[in-house]
């Protein structure tokens, strides 16, 4: 039940601007809106159509009041404008136009798997369209303006939700600056919007099935686009300005609990008359929605379906406008790599989908009692009054990656792994992504090393962690690695072709142990490079330290051979043993007879912000291969303060997160181009 009397007394004679107005949200607040007696309505939308619609609805509304009398004075004005958020030139004309006292934001791209194959258009709108419309708002002293945001903006995993987190900081960054009650509304799906399952499992049932859900334990939170509404308004009565107001929406339903009743309510058996197919978690997808972000504070509001985030303004970004003008130049450019690169830095929780991502699989009982206690846990939120109850439970729910490492606990593998691994092979399931290695000092790319994955039909994308076991067992990680190296060294011979390259920029390629045990080895490579007519010098060749430490006659014998064909050598996963290089065993004439840099190890580097020891550990590999005249790589650079403490000790190069996400091969092509 809203508060009629707060709400009318806020909209009441006002200019009231609503964006996004042909919506499901949208039209829904032009409804109410109406009934609250403003002077003028704006509806500004995109679509013609839905615009149209909404304006046509509300003519008649008003029609039908003025003939039965039920109009109390003269009826809103009704100003339908077409514009796209994003043009700030026709956005500053409405402005101009209309003169707007308060804006309601309803506009947005807000499909999930849609958006995260098009971060471009996700930044564009959702973040440069409410970059614009704060702009505009400011400059022409709007009274109050309130955001529609989503439950998706919280702890994101898709490029959609995440563009909503960005937008509402700019929001709450406004409200800060300037003072004025801008807010932010978050809440969860809505029941019968345009793209929601209700209307597309009533298509599947009368189409005959199947209906498709994605997952059996998908839950989402869900209420009416009139209840959702009817709370926004509420909101925007309360807000005194820099707050996130979320909905109370209740118990998450299982969606396939939804397919089910729907099925029988149309007079159907389920499994017999229709059948629900399972499809998989689409890209950007959770299985459970979260409510509460790191740090948040929530507290009751006078509404006792309304929750507010009152430190909401203290946890924007102090380089929120510089990363905003580095999304909209990555967005501008389409380079969708980028752009989810610098949401990872920007949004704290966001957990994007990169080429070695965990793969969603099995969900425990542990897991879903998490989603449920985060379901219920806003219901602990007293209703009204002043005493203050607040709670920042977050990672309410992680899931968990039980997807191939089953062949890794057992003693035998699964067979159906093995015959995946062959079809892989024989179909080119395998996928090259590159990561750059950056010179510290001047931050230019010297290098890429090669990382693998596998792209699988059904599961996603895979990285090697998951698979290598089986690969190994199954002696295919020989077919595998040379498919590799072949793959590197004819992107290679492109990029030297292409560039004209003065100092070859060199691709790092990891041997595994077995394919440094293969008696054919030196043939092998000596072969590929042949092939590809390739600079034998642009290629190095990673060894780990593991390998040599446990064969070291074989090392002795090898690396000679490797060295004699011209390619460099690059030791690996230095490090990881404090024992192997802290006693020699004839380390150090190895390393500076036949390599030319060695590898951090990434987990050694994750220490050294707060361990003593490991600081000590790395000081001494830089120290030391410095005096040897080796190039030292810290790997896994992943925090400004890792980048710190890594510059201190003078090592030149670095390799990490922190400076880029693996890149296909266009991507990383584009870079090459531009050293």
């Amino acid at each position: 039940q809203t508060d009629v009397e707060k709400v009318f007394a806020l909209l009441k004679g006002k200019k009231v601007l609503i964006t996004g107005a042909g919506g499901s949200i949208g039209s829904e607040l032009c409804r109410q809106i109406f009934k609250a007696g403003p002077a003028e309505m704006m509806l500004l939308g995109h679509g013609e159509n839905s615009v149209f619609t909404i304006q046509q609805e509300l003519k008649q509304l008003s029609q039908v009041l003025k003939k039965e009398g039920k109009a109390q004075g003269r009826p809103p004005r009704i100003i339908p404008f077409i514009a796209d958020l994003r043009f700030l030139y026709r956005l500053d004309c409405a402005f101009e136009q209309f003169r707007p006292e308060i804006i309601f934001h309803a506009a947005a791209h807000k499909h999930v798997p849609l958006m995260e194959l098009n971060p471009p258009e996700a930044i564009t709108n959702n973040v440069l369209g409410t970059k614009n419309l704060l702009e505009l708002a400011l400059r022409y002293d709007v009274g109050q303006l309130v955001m529609i945001s989503t439950d998706k903006a919280v702890n994101p995993s898709s490029v959609m939700g995440t563009s909503k987190r960005v937008a509402e900081m700019l929001v709450l960054q406004a409200a800060q600056t300037s003072g004025k009650p801008f807010s932010v509304v978050r809440f969860g799906n809505v029941l019968g919007s345009r793209g929601s399952v209700i209307p597309t499992f009533t298509r599947q049932i009368a189409a005959g099935g199947p209906v498709t859900v994605t997952h059996p334990d998908i839950c989402r939170y869900f209420m009416t686009i009139p209840e959702a509404v009817q709370l926004v308004l509420q909101a925007s009565a309360l807000s005194s300005g820099g707050e996130v107001f979320m909905l109370k929406m209740g118990q998450p339903v299982k969606i396939v609990d939804l397919a089910k009743d729907l099925i029988r309510l149309s007079g159907y058996e389920v499994g017999r008359d229709i059948e629900i197919a399972f499809t998989g978690l689409r890209p950007g997808e959770k299985l459970f929605e979260e409510l509460f972000v790191e740090g948040e504070q929530y507290e009751p509001t006078e509404h006792e379906k309304l929750v507010a985030v009152r430190n909401a303004k203290s946890r924007i970004s102090e380089k929120l406008d510089f990363a905003v003008e580095s999304l909209l130049m990555a967005a501008a450019n389409n380079d969708s790599n980028l752009i989810v690169f610098l949401l990872d830095q920007l949004v704290p929780g966001y957990t994007p989908k990169y080429a070695d991502a965990p793969v969603e699989a099995d969900v425990s009982q542990e897991s879903i009692a998490k989603a449920t206690k985060n379901g219920k846990a806003l219901e602990k939120v007293p209703s009204g009054g002043s005493n203050k109850v607040m709670y920042t439970d977050t990672n309410l729910y992680s899931p968990e990656v039980a997807l191939l490492e089953k062949g890794r606990r057992g003693k035998t593998i699964p067979n159906h792994y093995q015959e995946d691994l062959h079809r892989a092979l024989k179909r080119q399931e395998f996928r090259l992504y590159y990561q750059p290695i950056m010179a510290l000092e001047t931050s230019k790319i010297v290098g890429f090393e090669a990382l693998l994955r596998w792209e699988h039909p059904e599961l996603g994308i895979i990285s090697p962690a998951k698979f290598m076991p089986v690969a190994e067992e199954s002696n295919l990680i020989i077919p595998i690695g040379w498919w590799v190296l072949g793959e590197v060294c004819r992107q290679l011979r492109v990029w030297q072709e292409e560039f004209y390259l003065e100092s070859p920029l060199t691709i790092s390629v990891n041997l595994s142990r077995r394919q440094l045990l293969q008696s054919d080895l030196v043939e092998q490579i000596d072969k590929i490079i042949e092939e590809t007519s390739l600079n034998a010098s642009s290629l190095r060749l990673e060894i780990s330290e593991s390998f040599i430490r446990e064969n070291p006659d074989a090392a002795i014998t090898v690396l000679p051979q490797l060295r004699a064909l011209g390619v460099r050598l690059q030791i690996d996963n230095f490090g990881r043993s404090h024992l192997f290089y802290s006693e020699g065993h004839g380390f150090g004439n190895l390393l500076a007879e036949q390599f030319d840099g060695l590898k951090v190890d990434r987990f050694l580097v994750s220490r050294i912000e707060r361990d003593d020891e490991s600081l000590e550990v790395f000081q001494a590999i830089a120290r030391n291969a410095g005096d040897l005249g080796l190039k030292v790589v810290a790997a896994g650079i992943e925090t400004p303060e890792q980048l710190d403490k890594v510059r201190g000790m003078q090592c030149p190069y670095g390799q990490g997160y922190f400076f880029s996400k693996p890149l296909d091969g266009e991507a990383a092509k584009t870079l090459v181009g531009a050293q």
